[in-house]
């Protein structure tokens, strides 16, 4: 379990020293260390929670409101230092999930020849969905 553990860290650090995370930390700081930057997304997370819980409380959302809203989030996307920003965590989670899918095949190819699936076996399994068994 301790070969796993050191693996999982090298794995992490990879990440830590890619080009992906160094973009990632970069665009960051220049937002956090830009103020206006800084109070847009605030007012953004702040609007976005007033409007998702009047929905909740199934109140109508005035058309100001959504107006308003919107408004913000056009300003967010012409903002560089957010476009930036909103750039490279998508970058970011690409290189997550291709991560985690890489895993997953790996862990899933090899639970299929363990249970001795002919390789036309497993394609057919890896193209339907099927001999998983998920647990919630």
């Amino acid at each position: 379990m301790k070969d796993i553990i050191q693996k999982a860290r090298d794995l992490a650090t990879a990440i830590l020293d890619s080009d992906t995370f160094a973009r990632l930390r970069s665009t960051e700081d220049k937002v956090m260390g830009d103020p206006t930057a800084v109070e847009m997304t605030t007012r953004y997370e702040q609007t976005a929670m007033a409007l998702q819980a009047k929905e909740q409380r199934m109140e109508p959302i005035s058309p100001e409101e959504k107006r308003a809203f919107q408004e913000l989030q056009e300003q967010i996307t012409a903002h560089p230092d957010l476009q930036a920003l909103m750039e490279a965590q998508a970058e970011y989670r690409a290189l997550m999930e291709a991560v985690n899918e890489t895993i997953h095949k790996t862990l899933q190819a090899g639970f299929e020849q363990s249970a001795g699936a002919s390789p036309e076996q497993e394609e057919a399994a890896s193209d339907e969905g099927g001999g998983r068994i998920i647990i919630p």
